[in-house]
């Protein structure tokens, strides 16, 4: 049999290709190099997907929306006035999806926002002019800047370097920027949501006095948990002022120049019943050594 297999393979090894398919193998080689260097050119070209989502043979129907985790701009439930009550943990956020498919779950997003509380609202005196006794901001400060001042004086004595100290007290500042962003049509709400701030570090005429505020900070409140504020500066710049606007019929209305944003830095001052001591200062979160 290895007599004959010279014989079978000469004719590959002597075969010359006529013309015709030597060009057409130059013009394939030529358009290969071709798109090697487009390749290289263009990188970050989109490129076509042919087998679908990841999630195309995994489900029935392939994910094509994915929900927002913007919350609303405010909420209007109320407290008693003579301390805090949190609200109960949402059972079912109306974003959520179905887990099995892939989207998200939003359910703690719901749920961690960050709200205002008037601690001294009085439904029966205060719904008239303060309207509601929390408000929800619609975004995460980017910062928080805490500032614990304590006070000590020097106390000179005859023919020392250095004095005796005497503390005489401290007090607890914090302060942040709230981004207000229009949500409605009109744009009522951002100069609303800055006067009803700014009105907390105010008396109401001789009637009462600046109304205590708890700051709910997400769900549990584990960062100002049980602490009490009194805001004492709420400035604000209003910026994007809007003429008008044209609602779902076509019809366009004056918004009389109202913000479409505004930027308020909000300063509290920390208030107490109690001398607190160090284990309150430096409280538990659950850490432990």
């Amino acid at each position: 049999m290895a007599k004959y297999i010279p014989k079978l393979i000469e004719p590959l090894l002597t075969y010359v290709p006529d013309q015709t398919v030597q060009d057409a193998v130059e013009i394939a080689g030529k358009l290969a190099r071709a798109k090697i260097l487009f390749d290289q050119l263009y990188p970050n070209r989109p490129k076509v997907d042919r087998n679908g989502p990841p999630d195309a043979y995994e489900n029935e129907q392939a994910i094509t929306e994915y929900p927002s985790p913007l919350k609303k701009h405010r909420t209007y439930s109320r407290i008693a006035p003579d301390g805090y009550v949190s609200e109960p943990p949402r059972q079912k956020s109306r974003l959520d999806g179905d887990t099995n498919q892939g989207s998200f779950n939003n359910v703690l997003l719901e749920q961690e926002v960050i709200t205002f509380v008037d601690l001294d609202f009085d439904e029966d005196k205060h719904v008239d002019s303060r309207r509601t006794n929390r408000l929800t901001i619609p975004f995460i400060p980017k910062e928080l800047d805490y500032t614990p001042q304590s006070n000590f004086v020097g106390i000179a004595s005859f023919g020392r370097n250095n004095p005796f100290y005497q503390y005489t007290g401290s007090e607890d500042t914090l302060t942040f920027e709230i981004d207000w962003f229009s949500n409605t049509f009109n744009r009522e709400d951002v100069i609303t949501n800055c006067r009803w701030i700014e009105a907390l570090s105010k008396a109401d005429g001789y009637d009462d006095v600046p109304h205590r505020v708890m700051l709910n900070w997400g769900s549990e409140n584990k960062l100002f948990l049980d602490e009490v504020w009194l805001v004492v500066a709420a400035p604000y710049r209003l910026s994007q002022f809007q003429r008008a606007y044209r609602d779902p019929d076509g019809e366009v209305k004056s918004l009389h120049l109202l913000p479409q944003q505004a930027y308020q830095t909000v300063t509290l001052k920390r208030v107490t019943k109690e001398n607190r001591t160090i284990k309150q200062i430096i409280g538990n979160l659950g850490y432990v050594r």
